[in-house]
């Protein structure tokens, strides 16, 4: 019964997440269950495969591949926003805007350099 009940309560989890959540907050969520369950002993090429196959039923024309390495990734990217944001807003803003300067053929004012 335990796990019936707990399969369903995963169900309700993800249709919630389907409906009160953007893409920001289901990939929060979904780092967090990767990196939960790598540190209860799951191989990062078993959550590999279960993202495969996720991929290709949830987004058939265009599957993304996971690696174990990319699930690994994906608990390094996790563990870095534990206590802060990885990367911040204004350094988005500004390294794009920078890209954008360069993509354009010119050149960038690197007087000042980012802030941290």
């Amino acid at each position: 019964m335990g796990t019936r009940l707990n399969r369903a309560k995963g169900v309700l989890e993800d249709t919630w997440s389907k409906v009160a959540h953007d893409q920001a907050d289901r990939t929060g969520l979904s780092a967090l269950r990767v990196a939960t369950s790598l540190k209860k002993g799951v191989h990062e090429d078993v959550l590999a495969v279960q993202l495969n196959m996720n991929q290709k039923q949830n987004n058939p024309a265009a599957p993304i591949t996971f690696t174990g390495d990319d699930v690994l990734a994906v608990k390094k990217f996790y563990e870095a926003n534990k206590r802060r944001v990885a990367y911040t807003g204004p350094q988005a803003v500004e390294i794009d805007k920078n890209q954008t300067v360069l993509d354009k053929g010119e050149q960038i004012d690197t007087e000042g350099g980012l802030t941290c």
